[in-house]
This record gives structure tokens, C-alpha cells and sequence, in this order.
């Protein structure tokens, strides 16, 4: 399901954002020892901000166009409190802690 399909669901309360992200770490879990597609993966601040959107969405809060969607991003762009490494054992960055 595209991620605006998602994200309408769970704006309309048919699916939890914490459920959502749930079934993607599961899915991460079983697939990338094969695929090997991330280098860091945080399920602990996608469960919380997962939660977060949750509350959000009970609380009636004005929501974004992807509020509740579990991305993934390129290890190329600067994380807050995650491990970005640009590909290369090299560099490591805590940057924007």
C-alpha cells in the first residue's frame, strides 16, 4: 500500500502507527539478512515516534501528509542520535545530538 494510503488509514484510525511500524521491523528482521539493505536500523525511536503518532491522532492534532509512516533513510544524510556512516567505515557522525 503506498505511504499516503497509509497514512490515511491511520489518520482515519483503521490502522495504528504502531502496528504498522511493528509489521515493518518484522519485515526487516526476516528479510535484510539477505537482502543486507540497512546498515543501522533504530526500533526503539520508530516504536516511540510510532507511539507518539498514535496520540496524536487520538488527540485530534492537525497531522502531516505521511503522519504515522515508518521511512527509511539514506545513510548519506546527517541523523539526530542515529549513526550515519556515508557508506564508509571511515566516518561516523553523533552530529545534532
Amino acid at each position: 500500500m503506498p505511504g499516503w494510503m497509509l497514512a490515511r488509514e491511520i489518520a482515519s484510525k483503521n490502522l495504528s502507527a504502531v502496528e504498522l511500524t511493528e509489521q515493518v521491523l518484522e519485515r526487516i528482521d526476516r528479510l535484510d539478512p539477505n537482502l543486507n539493505s540497512f546498515l543501522t536500523v533504530a526500533p526503539e525511536v520508530a516504536r516511540q515516534q510510532a507511539s507518539a503518532a498514535d496520540l496524536a491522532v487520538i488527540a485530534g492534532e492537525q497531522l502531516g501528509p505521511l503522519h504515522g509512516v515508518p521511512i527509511s533513510i539514506k545513510d548519506s544524510l546527517w541523523t539526530k542520535d542515529v549513526r550515519t556512516t556515508c557508506g564508509s567505515v571511515r566516518v561516523w557522525s553523533t552530529a545534532f545530538r
